[in-house]
């Protein structure tokens, strides 16, 4: 436990919800090692009674076997380093690292004590004498040399069940999946997936490479925005955007004496009408500023989505990514889909 503590600090990592659990899952992974020793001493001893040889026989009989049972638990935890998580590949290091020094301490140690301690007392060795133990590890004994054919058939059925089973599982996340359903946060989520298609930020990020190419060539970007705005609708799992398309049917309306009919996007020849009507301070011109970088050549449309799973999420980015390059040309533009579903999704 000490040890694997100093790992993280001498690796520089700090201690998480996963690396906090390590000193714990060391004596977890540590006690089975003394057991498996201690116990072939001690029936090394009720064999001839000379410790030194028990001592001998026991580090020859058992250490090889618990260094392959270390040495395949730490690669389980390294196989962590693989991962794309920070948190995961800082415990796969340390947990495997710290498995083989348990290995280590529990093979150096324990024939010390043991070769210092005196001989075990009768009341001590019971355990190896105990009837059903013995009767049920001589079934064992008789079935591994002399049904091997009923073992290799269980075995095989065991598989084939598991494969199936396999095939029945459905691996879904969710956002959410760590909160219990009376969560006063999974309720208020449930409310506004129902009442507002989600909360979840759902984002797409236009870059047209080149100066003002949101507006130039006759806002040629701002229709694909729209284009794509209403292919997206369709979804029932995002509510409607926010975007540069938006704030300009917004700033159409409030030209047009704020009449609703008029909360839509003008033609090219209105267009430069309500520019006009921005440039002479008659409309703040914050409202797109909000949705443009400096040079006006990136933009963003955002909208919310339902906690809809890694399944459904990957179901709707298949769907949308080739209608995104159907309306902005790959070679033309640079679309980036993100937002907190997607991240969650790749995690």
């Amino acid at each position: 436990m000490v040890f694997s503590v100093g790992t993280l600090q001498l690796l520089g990592y700090k201690i998480t919800i996963l690396t906090g659990l390590i000193p714990p899952l060391l004596i977890v992974i540590g006690v089975p090692n003394c057991i498996f020793l201690i116990n072939r001493y001690q029936s090394e001893l009720m064999a001839h009674g000379n410790k030194e040889e028990a001592i001998r026989n026991m580090v020859s009989g058992i250490g090889l076997s618990t260094l392959l049972a270390n040495t395949t638990t730490a690669i389980g935890f390294g196989v962590f380093y693989f991962t794309n998580s920070s948190l995961l590949v800082e415990f796969g290091v340390v947990a495997a690292l710290n498995v083989m020094v348990t290995y280590v301490i529990c093979i150096l140690l324990i024939p010390i004590f043991l070769h210092y301690m005196g001989l075990p007392k009768a009341r001590h060795l019971k355990h190896l004498e105990v009837k059903w133990i013995e009767i049920f590890l001589k079934k064992i004994d008789y079935l591994v040399h002399h049904q091997r054919n009923a073992i290799y058939a269980t075995v095989i059925l065991v598989v084939l069940l598991s494969i199936y089973g396999m095939t029945k599982v459905r691996v879904i996340g969710f956002v959410v999946d760590d909160l219990p359903k009376n969560d006063p946060i999974y309720t208020d989520l449930q409310f506004f997936e129902k009442n507002f298609n989600g909360v979840l930020p759902f984002e797409v990020m236009i870059d047209t490479k080149k100066p003002n190419g949101i507006f130039g060539n006759q806002a040629e970007a701002l229709y694909k925005i729209k284009a794509l705005q209403n292919k997206i609708a369709a979804y029932k799992e995002f509510s409607k955007p926010v975007s540069i398309v938006e704030a300009t049917r917004f700033l159409y309306q409030a030209y047009r004496g704020g009449d609703a009919k008029y909360f839509v996007m003008p033609g090219v020849m209105e267009l430069s009408k309500v520019a006009e009507y921005v440039q002479n301070g008659k409309a703040s011109a914050k409202q797109l500023k909000s949705f443009l970088n400096e040079d006006k050549s990136i933009t963003r449309v955002s909208f919310q989505m339902a906690d809809v799973g890694s399944v459904r999420i990957k179901e709707l980015m298949d769907e949308i990514r080739p209608k995104v390059d159907s309306i902005f040309k790959p070679s033309e533009y640079k679309v980036s889909l993100t937002g907190h579903s997607l991240v969650s999704e790749k995690q």
